[in-house]
This record gives structure tokens, sequence and C-alpha cells, in this order.
């Protein structure tokens, strides 16, 4: 490694970090980010993006889509009901 990829490295977890304190999006931040370090790194960028990236993300999601599937089914059937002991506060207030 280089001292100018070791200078990419801290540039871009210093742009995350400020720009994450600043209220900005980590998920739109962590490519962002991803790609100044390969910048510095003079490797190519699109193969850095294409196929460590977003091979990747590719797996993560696919791997836990059920979870993510579940836990929108969930939140979508809790938004139907009341929440937990507010029958109770019904039946004894009205």
């Amino acid at each position: 490694m280089t001292l100018l990829g070791l200078a990419g490295i801290l540039i871009g977890l210093g742009l995350l970090i400020w720009l994450a304190y600043r209220g900005w999006s980590v998920l739109l931040l962590a490519p962002l980010a991803g790609m100044v370090t390969a910048l510095f790194s003079r490797e190519p960028l699109l193969a850095h993006w294409t196929q460590t990236f977003m091979g990747s993300a590719a797996g993560f999601l696919g791997q836990f889509f059920p979870l993510f599937l579940l836990g929108a089914l969930f939140a979508g059937a809790a938004g139907f009901g009341k929440p937990a002991g507010t029958h109770l506060l019904d039946w004894k207030i009205g």
C-alpha cells in the first residue's frame, strides 16, 4: 500500500464521519467514501464498484431478504391494531 492509498483511506473515513455528523445518511455516504478511497488507490473505479461493493450488497440482501420481508409484514400488521395495553385502558375509562 502506498502513502497515497493510506491518505485516501483516511480522507474517505474522515469524509464519512464528518458528513454523518452533519446529518447525511450513512447509506448514501458509505459508497461515496468507498469511491474516494478507491480513487486515491489508483485502481479502476468501476471495477471496485461492480465487483466488490455490488456483489457483497447483493449477497447481503439475498441472504437476509426473508428477514426484511417478515419485518415489513409485521410492521404493516402492527399498524392496523392498537398498541398493547390500550384495550384495557379503553375498557376501564370508557
